[in-house]
């Protein structure tokens, strides 16, 4: 597999023609991965393409797998953001949630990465459990407080078809969090963060300032970029989006042919003219109505008037002449709002 995303990274270099400002090893367990493993990829991807110089290189991580020798790997190669899933600091929603650690070695993982100055973090928690009390939501939150950590994501528990969780809630072995209370649980993150100092820059994300993710950045502004290894996804910044094949197999015997291992989707105007209505809507910034009218000649604001002027009574959204932004409150509701405001092709 590793030879074969390093085959990828040869074959694609073409799509992307500028410095790399941020590299990210995500989706799977990466920290898994061996020194000398990680080592190839990362070879591939400077001998193939230019990196900028102090550019972002994240590396999703498990607590289990934050050992000194690994940590020292990761300081070597150049990683200087570790992406911790913690997910809670409770012993029984992580066994609930299958998760291979515990609380102890979570909090472990935390003060041995704090304890190597080169490294940023953020770390995972994760609301919306069946059996999550407000009183335990908050004590994980200020469990997470004491640790300074100046980045967060915060995620709502999803129950997707075809998983675990929902073959559980098809049976009724698990019941799911009512709205209510999720959306409570959601604003309970957004008080205790921001009275502690975070800035809630995107519907999930939480950071102090100057540490907000730069990589995630880029997809919410709509910059190209290319993803490597089974089931990921690029983008070239216009209107071509591609997708890998997911299968193990057909990934690596694709890229042994030096074949490309993807399907092509090519966007209308419309499509990407919704697609930035739906991530502008998702941060701090929000929408920018005027420069959606310059780029794709619509005019948000007078084609929804109405929609928009309902939200805005009802306190789910902001206006400021052009500017369009959730408020607290429309943030738990972001995917529903964003829906109200597309345009059909």
């Amino acid at each position: 597999m590793v030879q074969a995303i390093c085959r990828e990274l040869e074959l694609r270099c073409h799509e992307i023609r500028t410095p790399l400002e941020t590299i990210y090893f995500g989706g799977g367990t990466p920290s898994l991965l061996s020194g000398s493993q990680l080592e190839m990829i990362m070879h591939a991807i400077t001998t193939h393409f230019q990196v900028v110089k102090q550019a972002e290189i994240t590396l999703e991580a498990n607590p289990e797998d934050c050992t000194n020798e690994k940590l020292a790997i990761f300081k070597q190669l150049g990683i200087n953001r570790l992406s911790l899933g913690v997910q809670s600091f409770e012993n029984s929603l992580l066994q609930f949630s299958n998760r291979a650690h515990s609380t102890h070695q979570a909090i472990k993982a935390i003060e041995a990465i704090q304890s190597v100055a080169f490294f940023t973090m953020t770390v995972d928690l994760m609301f919306g459990f069946p059996s999550l009390p407000m009183a335990q939501w908050e004590k994980t939150l200020d469990q997470f407080l004491i640790f300074d950590i100046p980045h967060v994501s915060v995620y709502g528990l999803t129950i997707e078809d075809r998983t675990v969780f929902g073959n559980w809630s098809r049976k009724n072995k698990m019941q799911r969090i009512n709205d209510e209370d999720h959306a409570l649980q959601f604003a309970k993150a957004h008080d205790i963060l921001t009275h502690a100092g975070y800035r809630h820059y995107e519907i999930s994300n939480y950071a102090k300032e100057g540490h907000e993710s730069k990589h995630n950045a880029s997809y919410w502004s709509g910059k190209a970029y290319l993803g490597v290894g089974p089931a990921a996804h690029s983008f070239d910044g216009g209107y071509i989006r591609r997708e890998n094949v997911r299968n193990n197999a057909r990934y690596t015997a694709a890229m042994e042919k030096n074949q490309p291992a993807y399907t092509e989707e090519h966007l209308s105007a419309t499509q990407r003219m919704n697609e930035q209505v739906m991530t502008g809507l998702r941060t701090s910034k929000g929408i920018d109505a005027a420069a959606l009218h310059f780029t794709f000649g619509k005019n948000l604001l007078l084609d929804h008037e109405p929609i928009i002027q309902w939200l805005a009574e009802q306190n789910f959204i902001s206006l400021d002449g052009s500017k369009l932004c959730l408020t607290n409150k429309g943030m738990h509701l972001a995917d529903e709002i964003a829906l109200k405001l597309f345009y059909d092709d």
